[in-house]
């Protein structure tokens, strides 16, 4: 099988970008957090709970119910704000906005592939979106 290695940006910080949604910001976040959705058995929701800064977890949102609550469990504040981004970049892309209590029912209707963030970051999603959007539209 013949493939190509194509370099370029990681959907870890793409897919939030393309959002307004930047991973690690001065005063809020300075620490990321990644982790894979796959099998939410496999995490440990104690020491993701109280990590500090942003967490990102890939292939999550088939577990996302499973892994907020466990999260919540594990005393992360429910009021965290979150996003899942599904389709990032691409012209399908749709996100939805909540609270970590809330993002499991708010993100019902999207289709993987889809990416979770949580963290004080996602309320930069509002102010920096669009500015995204308008460098964007400059490519």
């Amino acid at each position: 099988m013949r493939f190509e290695i194509v370099p370029g940006v990681s959907s870890l910080s793409a897919v939030p970008a393309a959002c307004g949604i930047p991973v690690t910001h001065r005063k809020l976040s300075s620490q990321v957090t990644v982790v894979s959705g796959h099998d939410p058995g496999a995490l440990d929701y104690a020491a993701l709970a109280a990590a500090p800064g942003t967490l990102v977890v890939f292939m999550g949102l088939a577990h996302l119910a499973t892994i907020a609550q466990s999260l919540l469990e594990h005393g992360r504040d429910p009021a965290t704000p979150a996003a899942v981004i599904a389709s990032g970049t691409l012209p399908g892309q749709r996100s939805v906005f909540a609270s970590l209590a809330e993002i499991a029912e708010a993100a019902s209707g999207l289709e993987p592939p889809a990416l979770v963030v949580v963290g004080e970051v996602v309320s930069l999603a509002t102010s920096l979106s669009p500015r995204v959007d308008s460098l964007l539209a400059r490519i």
